[in-house]
């Protein structure tokens, strides 16, 4: 079991580091090419994991007056794991932020980043918020979802192929 997980973990660690250095600065540049600033849609997008963690504390106070009036449901229960996972996703993505000190892929709020320096780096323990730009809180929050929802709802899990395949493996 253990040499089928560490096969596995070895084969992840392995993909990172070739991503790194051989894909994501590509993606960086084609997604620049195709001027994808030009789209409005995708600043609202880029909003939402923001307005889903402030909703947090409005949900866990609904919740604990419900609890209060005993009038607690299925649904509520699900959504206080929501709500739950949420929060510890993102505090454990701000320690995950400064342990990496990842530069940004490109400049927004007058930082060095890769499109505008050429600075394409991990400052390891920084608390400069000019280095948080890893990991996304758009992926943590999709993935702390789509991770409660597959546990919560297994019989419609839609990543139910390659987790699988992998967990098997691992097994």
């Amino acid at each position: 079991m253990y040499a089928r997980l560490s096969v596995v973990t070895s084969l992840i660690v392995l993909s990172v580091i070739l991503s790194y250095y051989f894909l994501d600065r590509e993606i960086v540049y084609f997604f620049d090419a195709l001027n994808t600033r030009q789209y409005k849609i995708l600043d609202y997008i880029a909003e939402i994991p923001g307005i889903v963690l402030s909703l947090v504390p409005i949900v866990i106070l609904y919740l604990g007056l419900k609890l209060i009036a005993n009038k607690i449901t299925v649904l509520d229960n699900r959504l206080y794991i929501i709500s739950l996972a949420l929060s510890i996703s993102f505090t454990i993505r701000e320690i995950l932020k400064i342990i990496f000190g990842r530069s940004w892929p490109s400049t927004f709020y007058n930082n060095p980043s890769l499109l505008s320096d050429n600075m394409y780096s991990f400052n390891c323990l920084s608390f400069n918020h000019l280095y948080k730009s890893f990991p996304s809180g758009h992926m943590i929050a999709m993935c702390s979802i789509a991770v409660v929802l597959s546990i919560l709802y297994p019989q419609k899990n839609m990543y139910g192929g390659l987790s699988q395949l992998l967990l098997e493996y691992a097994n």
